[in-house]
């Protein structure tokens, strides 16, 4: 294999897995603390791309302002919902199960209503292409790829670093030991409902620069975030990383050297092989 080609190989799996990881790793806190499937989590970066189309392709106004405004949105959203539906059904994962079914189709009809139902294209935020070791890179996926990243790495130093952070991992590892520790659980949910909701916002935005965006977005996203999840272990961030890195990878060498169209057939085998040794994913607590 030519070192271009490995090195274009390798760019992609960057993108792919830190995009993945900004998907999975709100999905995962709202599964450890909330204890929810929240299946509308894709939706919610729908929302976020219209949001960047509204703001970048419609209104022309600049890129970063339009992910940052999706990013404060879409967790307006996540905390609207933890407060007005979830919350009334914590203790009973089923029942928040029907609502998150729910909430995706609301969504989507509702983006049908106020978009239509033809995709809309966000042009290159940041065009052009640098040449390195003889293939060509595009300048957006250098300054997009560090940025992801250093948005994950804030989050990780979050969780491990501050006072609020480590006590939402107590809520993940025992809610109710949290509790009789002074943690406020209606705080904690509050709290990650809003930061997956901002990271939802961030990826839905950042995903616009490669596909089309429609109302039927997040329906193939939250596929890709649930296996990344499971396969990392439900409610570990460490578990979500690792598994972004994996199928980011994975997919990119599948489609480069095999068949784009056999990707999700091969993350899901994956899928079932490592339950099969891992019932509770790579990095889930027994």
């Amino acid at each position: 294999m030519q070192t271009g080609f490995a090195l274009q190989i390798s760019m992609n799996g960057l993108s792919l897995s830190s995009t993945y990881a900004l998907m999975a790793i709100g999905l995962t806190l709202v599964v450890g603390v909330l204890r929810v499937l929240n299946f509308a989590h894709g939706e919610l970066l729908m929302v976020g791309a219209f949001n960047v189309w509204v703001i970048f392709a419609a209104r022309d106004l600049p890129f970063p302002l339009a992910l940052i405004a999706a990013m404060f949105f879409v967790a307006g959203i996540a905390l609207a919902i933890e407060r007005g539906l979830f919350r009334r059904t914590r203790g009973d994962p089923f029942r928040g199960f029907v609502i998150s079914l729910g909430l995706l189709y609301i969504l989507q009809v509702t983006a049908l209503l106020i978009f239509g139902p033809r995709e809309k294209s966000v042009p290159t935020a940041i065009p052009g292409q640098i040449e390195m070791l003889h293939t060509f890179v595009s300048i957006q996926r250098v300054v997009l790829v560090p940025v992801t990243f250093g948005v994950i790495a804030g989050v990780w130093i979050f969780l491990e670093r501050t006072r609020l952070g480590r006590a939402v991992r107590a809520c993940i590892q025992d809610a109710e030991a949290a509790s009789l520790q002074g943690i406020s659980r209606n705080t904690m949910c509050a709290i990650v409902m809003a930061m997956a909701g901002g990271l939802a916002g961030l990826a839905g935005g950042i995903i616009s620069q490669t596909v089309k965006v429609g109302a039927y977005f997040g329906t193939a996203v939250i596929i890709k975030a649930f296996i990344v999840v499971i396969v990392g272990g439900m409610g570990s961030v460490g578990g979500t990383l690792v598994a972004s890195l994996l199928f980011g990878f994975l997919d990119s060498t599948l489609t480069s050297l095999v068949n784009p169209r056999i990707t999700i057939l091969v993350d899901v085998l994956v899928l079932l092989v490592i339950l099969a040794f891992r019932p509770r994913g790579l990095f889930g607590r027994d």
